[in-house]
């Protein structure tokens, strides 16, 4: 069973709206790290006396405490105006390839019901952004932790100490499957057990990670051992499989791969 990679997107949960902590400062300049604090301040103020080195980010600072710093390019980018987004189908139609990297904002405003209002260096272009929304949206929230790092295939590394678990924990607990899929993310290599011998029942276990591609060989296929001499394939005879990587000339290749062992046996037994 050929399972693609997929891409997760980790939400941001618990977003609620924010009132922004009042100030008669619009802004509190940080030398050190060279950005702007924005309070919910009425007042504007013009940057175009600066230079572009030195032109500050706007940073909101919400009454809770969160602090975020926004980048003039993303920004920019995030702007929902009817000359960026289409007023009726809601998409997209301005060209973020298009965005100068050293846009600045020329004008900044907070209004009491904390809309954040630009008018940016570049066509002198006005944006509008509503600071729930930005900070739902705040690029902070999308970051993944860091990955661990993969637990090497040492000497040390035996069967016995490969993720395991039993069919039943897989199907029927979601914590029993986050822990699998946690041994089979550090080791690459994980074992089911108990899987019932009979035909596609690896394909129900596929269907609780994610769907099965189907390829030229369909959605399963077999491997069956036979004579040396009767296959081209090392797969199909009874010698035993190193580990490898397979298909990589597939475009994509598969993300996981599930064997499924129905039936052993050799003359020995």
């Amino acid at each position: 069973v050929d399972i693609p990679k997929r891409r997760v997107m980790r939400r941001a949960l618990g977003c609620f709206r924010a009132k922004l902590r009042s100030s008669s400062q619009l802004y509190r300049s940080s030398p050190a790290t060279n950005v702007c604090e924005l309070s919910a301040s009425a007042a504007f103020s013009t940057l175009s006396g600066q230079t572009q080195s030195s032109i500050r980010r706007p940073k909101l600072v919400w009454h809770d405490g969160t602090a975020r710093e926004f980048k003039n390019v993303w920004l920019r980018d995030q702007c929902r105006c009817p000359e960026c987004v289409h007023p009726s189908t809601k998409q997209k139609i301005a060209d973020a390839a298009a965005i100068p990297l050293d846009i600045a904002p020329v004008q900044v405003t907070l209004s009491d019901v904390g809309e954040l209002k630009i008018t940016w260096n570049n066509e002198n272009h006005r944006s509008v952004y509503d600071s729930d929304r930005l900070r739902e949206r705040a690029l902070e929230n999308f970051l993944s932790p860091p990955r661990k790092r993969p637990k090497l295939w040492r000497t040390d590394v035996r069967v016995e100490s490969l993720p395991t678990a039993h069919y039943d924990g897989i199907m029927e607990s979601d914590v029993d499957l986050m822990k699998w899929l946690s041994g089979f993310r550090d080791y690459g290599l994980a074992i089911a057990k108990d899987v019932p011998l009979v035909q596609d029942a690896i394909v129900a276990v596929a269907n609780r990670l994610a769907y099965v591609k189907e390829t030229p060989l369909g959605r399963t296929f077999d491997v069956v051992a036979y004579p040396d001499e009767e296959t081209t394939d090392l797969a199909y005879t009874s010698r035993p499989l190193r580990l490898h990587t397979d298909l990589n000339f597939m475009d994509p290749s598969p993300g996981v791969q599930m064997l499924h062992c129905i039936e052993s046996r050799s003359e020995e037994r």
